[in-house]
C-alpha cells in the first residue's frame, strides 16, 4: 500500500487520499523501491514491475529484463542487477545510466539522486553519474583491498 498526494502515478505528501498499485498477491513481491517520481517491485520470478512518472523514465521497464535479483531507484532513473550485470534507464542528463563497459560480477548495487554505486564480488566499489559532491570518488580501500569472508576489507590504510 502506498500513501500520500497522488501525483505522477506516486502518492506524495498527504497522508488523506490512499491509492493502490495493482500488483500480484503480497507473497509475489520480493522487494521494492521508490525515487522522486517512480517505484519499483521486484518478483519472484525475477521480473520488475514499475509505476510512476511516465516521462523521462517511464512507468515500464526494458524490455527482456529478466532473472533481476536487486532494483534500485536514483532521482529519475533505475537500476537492476541482472546475471551480475547492472542495467539501467531512466533519466540520462548526468551520466547516470552510462553503466562502465565490461562492468560484471555485481552483487549489490544503490542509487542517488544522480549517480549510482555497484559492488562487486571481490569488494570493488563502482561509482559513475554526476559527482558533484564526491559520490562517485570511490575512497582508495574500497578500490584496492580484497575482502574478507566477511565481505569487509582486511585491513585498511593507515
Amino acid at each position: 500500500m502506498q500513501w500520500g498526494k497522488y501525483w505522477n502515478g506516486l502518492n506524495f505528501y498527504s497522508v488523506t487520499n490512499t491509492n493502490y498499485v495493482t500488483l500480484p498477491p503480497t507473497n509475489g513481491v520480493v522487494s521494492v523501491a521508490a525515487g522522486i517520481g517512480q517505484a519499483l517491485a521486484l518478483m519472484t520470478n525475477g521480473t520488475v514491475k514499475a509505476w510512476g512518472i511516465t516521462n523521462d523514465i517511464g512507468n515500464s521497464v526494458p524490455p527482456n529484463l529478466s532473472n533481476v535479483t536487486t532494483i534500485a531507484c536514483g532521482w529519475h532513473h533505475n537500476v537492476a542487477i541482472s546475471n551480475g550485470f547492472v542495467i539501467a534507464w531512466g533519466d540520462n542528463n548526468y551520466g547516470q545510466l552510462n553503466v562502465p563497459t565490461g562492468l560484471s560480477n555485481v552483487i549489490a548495487i544503490s542509487a542517488s539522486a544522480n549517480h549510482t554505486l555497484a559492488l562487486l564480488t571481490n569488494g570493488t566499489v563502482v561509482g559513475w553519474g554526476l559527482s558533484t559532491n564526491g559520490g562517485t570518488n570511490i575512497p582508495w580501500a574500497f578500490q584496492m583491498l580484497s575482502p574478507s569472508p566477511l565481505g569487509r576489507p582486511t585491513a585498511w590504510p593507515s
